[in-house]
């Protein structure tokens, strides 16, 4: 269907949900919601009306040092819907770097417009005994129009909570394959604070790197200490710091500490120039430097968890990075007055 005759329905849809929870509303405080509205018109709306739609929708900013698209297309594996929904949404912001504006097209602009002017004769309706009432289906069908306009922070929020998990969960399977076989933990007593348990032959690791091995894959140092901390559950996740996803920083880091195990271990054929790039540049960035490698890792636990933890990694920092970068003005306007008559609703009419 047109986008004009599907936007057009809009009002229709609206009147018949208010007329089909009518009688509900008639002990419902509607003159307190009406002057409410009227507050609302006075001021989010305001900024909204005084937008020029066709010069300012599309114009949300990107990040022109993102890679401008995923660098980990080939995940192994299946995803359940609402993480692949989330995989996608970071395909797509990538490929904007990281801008939230979606295309604006003739036709998103009249969606905007319209909106717009829902929004309007929606704030000028005079009071009503039935004015609480249908505001949940009104604002979910206008919502459904003003997401082909931008990115919202719902979305964003959304994809957050899927990716963070799964990277997580990724995360911990994949440190966990990468732990060595039981070995001795201490250096004897004639070479004390030696670098000990693991197999010979690994790529040196200096003070500059990364320690990405949580409790000690393949290095544990002696440095001193005689016993081993007490606790009374030695497994691999009683021992292992927790794994921090919540800013883009510490996604770098979880980055860079995957890599550095994977490269301690023998996992993964990576020199220590490629595995060192880029720092202080987000985790998008150094997961695309280190990407063309990730094909030398064979071993069949590593490598599936090894490649989601890192894909998922990379999605994150870029709807992180999306959210920083600011929202379209005009969808961010449109979600403004939304919100400040979801907020005059719930307080008018409890």
């Amino acid at each position: 269907m047109p986008a004009k005759a599907t936007i057009g329905l809009i009002g229709t849809i609206a009147v018949l949900a208010i007329a089909a929870s009518a009688p509900i509303a008639l002990a419902g405080p509607s003159d307190d919601y009406h002057r409410a509205l009227q507050s609302v018109r006075a001021d989010a709306f305001k900024r909204l009306a005084d937008i020029d739609v066709k010069a300012m929708l599309g114009t949300a900013p990107g990040d022109a040092r993102l890679p401008g698209r995923l660098s980990i297309a080939d995940r192994p594996g299946k995803a359940d819907a609402p993480l692949a929904k989330a995989r996608r949404l970071a395909g797509q912001l990538a490929a904007q770097r990281g801008a939230r504006s979606l295309p604006a097209t003739a036709s998103n602009r009249w969606v905007a417009e319209r909106v717009r002017t829902d929004l309007s004769d929606y704030l000028s309706q005079g009071p009503s005994p039935y004015l609480c009432s249908g505001l949940d289906n009104y604002l979910g069908t206008l919502r459904s129009y003003t997401d082909q306009l931008a990115v919202t922070d719902l979305r964003l929020d959304e994809a957050e909570a899927f990716l963070a998990q799964s990277a997580r969960d990724n995360a911990e399977a994949a440190l966990d394959a990468m732990l060595p076989p039981p070995a001795p933990r201490y250096a004897p007593a004639d070479r004390p604070g030696l670098q000990i348990a693991g197999p010979g032959g690994l790529p040196s690791i200096d003070a500059e790197e990364e320690q990405g091995d949580g409790p000690g894959l393949l290095t544990l140092v002696a440095s001193g200490a005689a016993t081993l901390p007490s606790t009374g559950d030695l497994g691999p996740a009683a021992r292992r710091p927790p794994m921090a996803l919540e800013t883009r920083g510490e996604l770098e880091r979880a980055a860079r500490r995957l890599v550095f195990a994977a490269r301690r271990g023998g996992f993964i054929d990576l020199d220590r120039h490629t595995a060192t790039q880029a720092p202080g540049r987000g985790a998008a960035t150094y997961v695309a430097a280190v990407a063309p490698t990730l094909s030398s890792v064979t071993d069949p636990l590593v490598r599936p968890a090894l490649v989601n933890a890192l894909a998922d990694i990379e999605a994150l920092d870029v709807v992180m990075a999306a959210r920083g970068g600011g929202e379209d003005p005009v969808a961010a306007a449109l979600d403004e007055t939304m919100n400040a008559i979801r907020a005059a609703h719930d307080t008018a009419c409890r």
